[in-house]
């Protein structure tokens, strides 16, 4: 079994100063980890930070720790660390919900009905 620990990007120093509003950058780039993980089917243990508890399917919750509880993180990795038919039942809801919910089908429908909408309105 592989453990993958995904650093968030605030943790480090770049060594320069950051443009404003690079907070949004890096949740989005954070959001963005996360959604590959489901879409590769992975369980993933974190923080309730943001919409992740939101985005991961229900069966994942369990394994989301209060905001700074750090035991509790802990805790949720060793459970799924010891158990393989958890990890394996977890990560494919994750991808399915990864599909579902958050794949290029499911955001490009209504966006394209959106637009279809718009164009079909007479010029003003």
């Amino acid at each position: 079994m592989k453990v993958h620990l995904l650093h968030r990007a605030r943790d480090f120093d770049f060594g320069a100063d950051l443009p404003p509003g690079h907070e949004e950058l890096i949740r989005d780039l954070e959001l963005a980890t996360l959604l590959q993980a489901m879409a590769a089917g992975l369980p993933v243990a974190c923080l309730d930070v943001g919409d992740v508890r939101r985005i991961v399917a229900p069966s994942n919750h369990p394994f989301v720790a209060r905001a700074g509880d750090d035991p509790g993180f802990a805790e949720a990795l060793v459970r799924l660390a010891r158990d393989e038919a958890t990890r394996r039942a977890v990560g494919e809801a994750n991808r399915g919900r990864a599909r579902a919910d958050f794949g290029l089908e499911s955001i490009c429908e209504p966006s394209g009905a959106l637009f279809a909408g718009t164009a079909a309105e007479p010029a003003q």
